[in-house]
């Protein structure tokens, strides 16, 4: 790996890069970021963007679970690089809902100020609801205003949305951070990114953390001696990336696989050692769940409910209802907001409650989706929706993931 310089030096009397081993100083990553939330430098500036990234997606929602749990106040915690579409979340199908019916209309000239009132309608109505999410959606549409032309129309908006928020690769951070101080003068200019090395290169952060990962380095058991080779050549790139991300402070804390990829050796955790110390591994998506479950009489209640109470961040638990059968159900507040599928639930077996998670989305499933997916796979999973479902044309699951306990 390329020796690490810094290309601008920091003004702060503090080392810009600590790299240190976890055996031996035992540091909490979660402390660190606590530690660069608080810093101010000579100037009494703070950190605006914390970047904590790690190397799977599954330690990436364990951070963000635990961070929520820290209420560390007055910043902001989002995932970047999610699986999931900013597209599909509750609060941008809301907006482009609306957007829907008059697509073949040409943009009226005040459309940017309707589009903030109905903004702030949403907010009074629904404060549970995502207003990052909200604010980004608004920033979009500020930056197509940019460039849009007398005849563009609402489809024309509707594709600009999608074709930015359809994928989580940074585009629409960089458009929130040039548009956000045009729309509010009091906005938390202080977040904590919680993500993958994959997802960071050409974005670059004040400050960067990067904890001991617990991904598996391949063995010879695994791929031949070569593979072996340009595996690790390939690591040491990424991991170059995402040190070279950070533009005032570095903070690498290694451990048995940081040590075993510096030294081109092989390193595995044993799923038992993982469970056992960090709990059952929820991967992200939300095809661990009975979808139609909350369309049908089941779950009547339940699409209500997650649009009036539950937000990005809450507390919920996995627990498992026995009758005749035995079901599993994702617990918010004592109320049943999601089944899981049965994949889901023969991952659970032997088990009684699951705990430790926190919603990371909420995400908008149609019934035409239901239907087209029902022709593709054979099934008749769309009879399950009541009328009610049907009319209204969707339902909303959340999403969680990381390791529960």
């Amino acid at each position: 790996m390329p020796k690490l310089e810094a290309f601008l030096q920091p003004s702060m009397k503090e080392d810009s890069c600590n790299i240190v081993g976890l055996a031996e100083t035992r540091i909490d990553w979660k402390q660190k970021v606590n530690d660069f939330v608080k810093y101010r430098d000579e100037d009494n500036q703070k950190y605006k963007q914390i970047a904590v990234m790690f190397r799977s997606n599954d330690e990436v929602y364990r951070a963000f679970n635990i961070l929520k749990n820290e209420n560390i106040p007055d910043v902001k915690i989002r995932i970047q690089g999610a699986n999931g579409s900013l597209y599909k979340t509750r609060e941008f199908h809301y907006l482009i809902s609306r957007f829907e019916k008059q697509a073949t209309v040409v943009l009226e000239k005040n459309y940017l100020e309707t589009v903030a009132n109905f903004k702030k309608e949403i907010i009074v109505n629904h404060p549970n609801w995502e207003e990052y999410f909200l604010d980004i959606f608004h920033c979009i549409l500020l930056e197509f205003n940019k460039e849009r032309e007398d005849e563009s129309t609402y489809q024309d908006l509707i594709d600009f949305i999608k074709e930015i928020s359809q994928k989580d690769d940074g585009q629409y951070g960089k458009i929130y951070d040039q548009n956000i101080n045009l729309i509010k003068s009091d906005f938390i200019n202080q977040e904590i990114i919680v993500t993958t090395m994959h997802k960071v290169k050409g974005i670059e952060y004040d400050a960067v953390i990067i904890p001991a990962s617990l991904s598996n380095l391949p063995s010879t058991t695994t791929v031949s001696d070569v593979k072996i080779k340009d595996y690790i050549e390939e690591e040491r790139r990424l991991y170059y990336v995402a040190y070279t991300r950070a533009k005032k402070q570095l903070f690498v804390i290694k451990h048995k696989r940081e040590n075993a990829l510096d030294t081109g050796n092989s390193h595995k955790y044993s799923e038992t050692t993982i469970k056992a110390n960090y709990g059952l591994k929820i991967k992200e998506g939300i095809d661990k769940f009975t979808m139609y479950w909350s369309a049908s009489n089941f779950g009547l209640n339940s699409f209500e409910y997650i649009r009036d109470n539950v937000k990005v961040g809450d507390q919920i638990f996995l627990t498992k209802e026995i009758g005749a059968f035995t079901f599993w159900y994702v617990i918010h507040n004592n109320q049943k907001i999601a089944q899981l599928s049965r994949a889901m639930v023969n991952q659970l077996m032997g088990i009684e409650i699951l705990s430790g998670f926190v919603v990371s989305s909420v995400y908008v499933n149609t019934y035409e989706e239901t239907k087209l997916s029902d022709e593709k796979n054979g099934t008749t999973y769309s009879n399950n929706w009541t009328q009610a479902a049907k009319e209204r044309g969707y339902i909303y699951l959340i999403d969680f993931s990381g390791f529960g306990n």
